[in-house]
């Protein structure tokens, strides 16, 4: 066995593929597979099996992939240590999220608060939860926020035990209903459920797995709106909903500084609101750089943001 091979072991069950794989890896899919064979050879155990789905590891295959990768990880970690001071202070960030504004503002304080003198390398990816756990499994990211539904953390629970993730609470809140300050409700502090029968439920259709919910508005709030809007882009949700009179949105809380920028106010609402909790994810072995620990310091602190008093937002 060697290092070479573990790697090519990696690189199939990443791409489900020997002919991607050995693009990815710059050498002939023939050479590719006698290797493999070589090793399963040396082992006495296959490695893949062969699905619809694509080339899928076995049980011992998927225990082999486990530790290469760790041997892989460690070996880059000490090939780090001699890559001399400039790269021992790099400044980086790997994490994947959704799209949640308070996890954005973390972001811009984050990065106000690194230190311009050393390199800096950010890769901030807005995705979904699976795609989100994908990118910590393969090692693309070391941190990700998700967000789920409260009543299915069983569910998503299994999913990060699955996959080696450990995960630490950040915050959890409830559904509100979101409209601009020009919109008729905006002077209720309360909102019953028929007084939104005459106006246009912005819905966002985002492509997220049905564990984590809606990334930030969301709907499902017991009653389905007769007059909706469907929204495929997280960019235009608030430019239609600003200064509108006849639009709302369902919406987790949102920091202060967003509402008042965008023009909105969020109120509570009759209807039963559904609860979501977001937790910052990462690998069970993996330790915190300073970087990262600064980020998370950023991360709590824009959570703390989201301001209610008396049930009005302001």
């Amino acid at each position: 066995m060697t290092l070479q091979q573990l790697i090519y072991v990696v690189e199939i069950e990443k791409t489900r593929s020997y002919t991607w794989a050995a693009d990815n890896l710059f050498m002939s899919q023939p050479n590719l597979s006698r290797s493999i064979r070589e090793l399963e050879k040396g082992l006495g155990f296959e490695i893949f099996h062969r699905t619809s789905r694509g080339m899928i590891p076995t049980r011992e295959g998927s225990e082999l992939i486990d530790r290469a990768k760790r041997i892989i990880f460690q070996l880059e970690s000490i090939n780090e240590i001699g890559a001399g001071k400039q790269k021992q202070q790099r400044q980086t960030l790997g994490i994947s999220v959704p799209h949640l504004s308070y996890v954005a503002l973390a972001l811009r304080d984050f990065i106000k608060d690194l230190d311009p003198a050393r390199p800096i390398d950010i890769d901030y990816y807005e995705t979904d939860m699976m795609q989100a756990v994908e990118n910590l499994h393969e090692q693309r990211h070391h941190l990700a926020v998700v967000r789920y539904k409260s009543g299915l953390e069983a569910e998503a629970r299994q999913i990060f035990e699955d996959y080696s993730l450990t995960a630490d609470k950040i915050c959890e809140s409830e559904m509100f209903l979101l409209i601009s300050k020009q919109h008729p409700l905006a002077e209720h502090e309360y909102i019953e459920h028929d007084m939104l029968n005459d106006f246009v439920e912005l819905k966002y259709r985002g492509n997220f797995m049905p564990v984590q919910g809606q990334a930030q508005s969301g709907g499902g709030q017991g009653l389905e709106a007769e007059k909706q809007a469907a929204i495929y882009s997280h960019g235009s949700q608030f430019d239609l909903l600003s200064g509108s009179s006849t639009a709302f949105m369902w919406a987790t809380p949102l920091p202060a500084e967003v509402l008042s920028r965008e023009n909105l106010v969020m109120r509570p609402c009759s209807i039963a609101g559904e609860t979501y909790t977001d937790v910052l994810l990462h690998r069970t072995s993996y330790s915190f750089s300073p970087t990262d620990e600064k980020f998370i310091a950023h991360l709590h602190k824009a959570a703390k943001k989201f301001i209610f008093i008396n049930n009005v937002f302001e």
